[in-house]
């Protein structure tokens, strides 16, 4: 579908998507302007719609485009080979902030395009986005430890419960550490917070908090 544009040089390529994921990290779906993309990009308005049919697909793609990049970077992580399930999501998170630095850009339109809610994009957007959250369970749970949970509980519903209460804490830390001024960090309080639920979650399913 997007062979054109995968045809382009990768300096491009770069520029373009870059420019994209400014937009609509500074104003969201609704309110980004493709003129300020083609303008920050340095090219035409009609060259963007020759690689990308319509706003929809372009913000589609990108959200695909990062997610892509953010799975290969979390899959190379050290964090895998730890044992201990809350360790390893600390780990994770510590991850997440070196590429968080790494590609700010792209996390500040990530991070955007969790919350968006424009009719036009919400239907495909949650249905990435729990795509998202299957493909990554395989990952946090290979080689799991289970010893340190609590032997009367049932390990495969306490982790599903663990799942749904991290999911939802990420949903809670986006929608109250929305992205700020580009340069202004965020993420680091994201995770001090985070550590907190993790510290309860632990103390709650296993046998010595």
């Amino acid at each position: 579908m997007f062979e054109k544009f995968h045809a382009l040089e990768r300096e491009k390529q770069d520029r373009i998507i870059n420019a994209a994921m400014k937009e609509f990290a500074a104003n969201g779906f609704g309110r980004a302007s493709t003129n300020a993309i083609v303008k920050e990009a340095g090219i035409s308005k009609g060259l963007l719609f020759h690689y990308f049919a319509n706003k929809k697909q372009l913000f589609l793609y990108l959200f695909d485009y990062g997610a892509a990049l953010v799975m290969e970077e979390f899959a190379r992580a050290p964090a895998w080979s730890e044992p201990d399930l809350f360790q390893r999501m600390r780990l994770a998170m510590q991850t997440k902030l070196v590429v968080w630095k790494r590609h700010p850009e792209l996390f500040r339109f990530m991070e955007t395009a969790y919350l968006e809610m424009a009719g036009e994009v919400k239907p495909e957007m949650e249905e990435r986005i729990k795509r998202l959250y299957a493909d990554r369970e395989p990952l946090l749970f290979k080689g799991l430890d289970l010893s340190p949970f609590r032997p009367e509980l049932d390990t495969g519903k306490t982790l599903q419960v663990i799942v749904w209460s991290v999911e939802k804490l990420g949903d809670y830390l986006l929608e109250n550490y929305k992205p700020t001024e580009a340069g202004e960090p965020r993420y680091e309080e994201m995770a001090a917070e985070a550590e907190t639920y993790l510290d309860l979650l632990r103390q709650a399913f296993y046998t010595k908090p």
